[in-house]
């Protein structure tokens, strides 16, 4: 059963193949028909002359289009050809317009490029003008507002001290029929005013000096002696550690205090002037520290050996006598001359001993 089986296949298998060949054999049958047919009509051209498919006139010299299998006049053809040139010249200038025109979007893209870029640029500019002036509209409005407060604040002061006096005033005056009344009174801190170059400038190694005068709310000079009075001297950054010596505050009990200080070093400090633990007014006061200026005021002495000679001088005193002694180093002496030049003795030689 099983063999039979096979052998039906075998046999549809065969048919199958057969007709793939049979139709192969028909495509190929086709074409070499086509061919000879054109072949044919090309030589039927040539003996008897054929119509042109376009204007239906004959001629033994036509052109053959294998496509449509038709024939074409030379005129035709020419006309043909004459187009074809035509169209050609036109899609080549259309293919050069069309270049122009890339080449100009090119362009005009590139200038929108870099417009973009100079509009990033500008705004970024001008972003960093709005945040600068936002920053020192800021630091303006904090500034005023805090000199505000402090007019505010001071115009309070000034208030309640004028309240107070009045208050005291009408105390004085009910309570001290028939008998006696004694107030203690202190002196508020805006009352004092500081006058002087000390509160403004000072110079290194030299004592510097101004004046604190105590005013009532009439302006005139008036005396508690209950005040007290502080000054501080310090750097910007808020150090005071060795920065000034010999701060002195000197109470003339008539209402005014006479301020000396004294500066070790160049630069600028905070001069802070208390009163009754408040600042006076415009404390603290910024300092300018400036150098000490010195100039000859007597020259002396030349190079040698000899008394009164020096071989490099090195340092000079001056003694309760306005006697000068001067190191005359590598003569190994000291010598002391008056205060106008004049030699008066040295002493010393050398040695590793005293003298």
């Amino acid at each position: 059963m099983f063999g039979q089986t096979g052998s039906y296949e075998r046999v549809a298998i065969m048919m199958h193949f057969s007709i793939l060949n049979a139709e192969e054999k028909f495509k190929s049958l086709a074409v070499d028909t086509s061919r000879i047919y054109h072949v044919l009509v090309i030589k039927e051209c040539h003996t008897t002359g054929v119509k042109c498919g376009n204007c239906d006139k004959s001629s033994r010299h036509s052109s053959y289009c294998f496509q449509s299998s038709a024939f074409w006049c030379d005129e035709y053809s020419f006309r043909t050809e004459e187009a074809a040139s035509e169209r050609k010249l036109q899609v080549k200038s259309l293919i050069e317009s069309q270049k122009e025109k890339t080449e100009q979007k090119k362009n005009e893209i590139v200038e929108l490029e870099r417009l973009c870029n100079h509009t990033e640029v500008r705004a970024d500019a001008v972003k960093r003008d709005i945040h600068n002036f936002t920053e020192n509209m800021i630091a303006a409005i904090e500034a005023k507002t805090k000199e505000m407060l402090n007019k505010v604040e001071l115009q309070q002061k000034e208030s309640l001290e004028c309240v107070r006096t009045q208050q005291c005033k009408k105390t004085k005056n009910s309570d001290s029929i028939g008998s006696f009344a004694t107030f203690e009174t202190v002196t508020l801190a805006h009352q004092l005013t500081a006058e002087g170059k000390g509160i403004t400038e000072a110079i290194v190694g030299l004592q510097s000096n101004f004046l604190l005068t105590t005013k009532n709310t009439e302006g005139e000079q008036c005396y508690h002696e209950r005040d007290c009075v502080m000054v501080e001297i310090k750097t910007q950054q808020g150090l005071d550690h060795d920065y000034a010596t010999e701060v002195r505050v000197q109470h003339n009990k008539d209402g005014s205090y006479k301020v000396r200080y004294l500066l070790k070093d160049t630069g600028k400090c905070q001069l802070s002037v208390k009163a009754n633990k408040e600042h006076i007014r415009g404390s603290p006061f910024t300092v300018e520290e400036k150098p000490r200026q010195f100039r000859p005021l007597l020259s002396f002495g030349k190079g040698g050996s000899s008394v009164g000679m020096f071989r490099c001088p090195y340092r000079v005193a001056v003694n309760e006598r306005d006697e000068l002694g001067v190191t005359d180093t590598n003569n190994y002496r000291v010598q002391v001359f008056s205060s106008d030049g004049t030699y008066l003795r040295s002493f010393g030689k050398k040695g590793d001993e005293q003298g």
